[in-house]
């Protein structure tokens, strides 16, 4: 059942719609957020993660997994889906590299990681510890991810498992980086996902010569189909009033 508030605040998506709007574009818009609202209040609430879980089988493969030996690299690991991520491949006995932006908050998270960590494991905690390590970076600049792979690549010669590519930054206002690209477009796809993907490639590599099966996993939200892309000197700043700062990896 919809609550009172939520349908006040659907009165209001449907009047931003409505009232005064003369243009398809921003109607059809209009459209596409309303619904994306009322899908998300049903399926990816906690009230709808619950009503869904409960129709789950028992998935006793996830919980028996043994990722011993295995090297993992998650971004955006300090808090929301990479943070639990980041828990579920540490519990299973991975090595975690937790990429954050802040240190302050990527100590906060790997604490609250080992947390859950239980001498019942048959692992002693210092070598627990050892398995989860936070990198600080900014994964809107490209040369933070530049250190990134240089780091881990040197720490782990032969080769990372997995790089999840969560990591994302949405602004209230348009900003850009210190290296001159539009924050959120360099954070979710220019070094935070391809760039990234790129340069981690030698790890990724490394892990397939020896016997791994490496793979890349993107991190991505629905909430992106409702607004137009703006065009593309203005989502990436390559534009001339820019400078001509053409992305680059």
């Amino acid at each position: 059942m919809i609550s009172a508030a939520t349908t006040h605040s659907l009165r209001l998506v449907i009047l931003f719609v409505w009232v005064g709007t003369s243009s398809s574009w921003l109607m059809g818009q209009g459209i596409s957020t309303t619904q994306f609202f009322l899908y998300g209040k049903q399926h990816f609430t906690k009230t709808g993660y619950l009503k869904h879980a409960a129709k789950y089988a028992a998935n006793e493969a996830l919980d028996k997994a043994d990722l011993s030996g295995k090297v993992f690299v998650v971004t955006g690991a300090n808090s929301g889906i990479g943070h639990e991520m980041a828990k579920f491949l540490f519990r299973q006995k991975g090595r975690v590299y937790m990429v954050c932006r802040d240190s302050s908050r990527a100590e906060n998270a790997r604490a609250d990681v080992l947390s859950g960590w239980s001498a019942g494991q048959g692992e002693e905690s210092a070598a627990a510890e050892k398995r989860l390590v936070t990198v600080i970076a900014d994964c809107s600049l490209r040369s933070d991810i530049l250190k990134v792979a240089e780091t881990i690549g040197r720490m782990e010669p032969g080769g990372v498992d997995a790089l999840v590519c969560n990591a994302g930054a949405l602004l209230e206002k348009r900003a850009v980086t210190q290296e001159g690209h539009e924050t959120t477009f360099a954070c979710h796809l220019l070094y935070g996902a391809y760039g990234l993907a790129k340069v981690m490639e030698p790890s990724l590599r490394a892990c397939a010569a020896h016997g791994g099966a490496p793979r890349c996993i993107f991190v991505t939200s629905g909430g992106m189909y409702n607004t137009k892309w703006p065009k593309w000197e203005i989502g990436s700043s390559s534009s001339a009033a820019d400078g001509g700062n053409t992305p680059k990896c």
